[in-house]
């Protein structure tokens, strides 16, 4: 027959097996730590160019007086791509070949 410990008391750890428990739980402690804080800083990097990309853009009221009354319009985007002065043809996107489509609006 053999003898159990009761549920209540511990089994007694000899040094080298508390030893590599402590080992085991400051690894596991660093190891969270240190993804923690890598999660961080990659959200706070994230946050910051996407703050950065959104605060870029100019927005202009385009429709004056707000609502469209389900009418059709035709709206004209404009764009400005900030090239320096000193940009060569061959460096400079608009030596590039481009294709422009134009539609006509539906009439009612």
């Amino acid at each position: 027959m053999t003898t159990q410990t009761p549920p209540h008391q511990h089994r007694v750890l000899t040094p080298e097996q508390r030893r590599r428990r402590r080992r085991r739980q400051v690894a596991t402690r660093w190891s969270v730590i240190g993804v923690v804080l890598i999660l961080l800083v990659t959200g706070g990097y994230v946050v910051y160019n996407y703050q950065r990309f959104v605060n870029g853009i100019t927005h202009i009221d385009a429709l004056p007086g707000g609502s469209t009354n389900n009418k059709d319009q035709n709206i004209l985007l404009v764009g400005d791509d900030h090239r320096p002065d000193n940009a060569t043809p061959s460096s400079s996107p608009s030596s590039a070949p481009k294709t422009t489509a134009a539609a006509p609006a539906p009439t009612r």
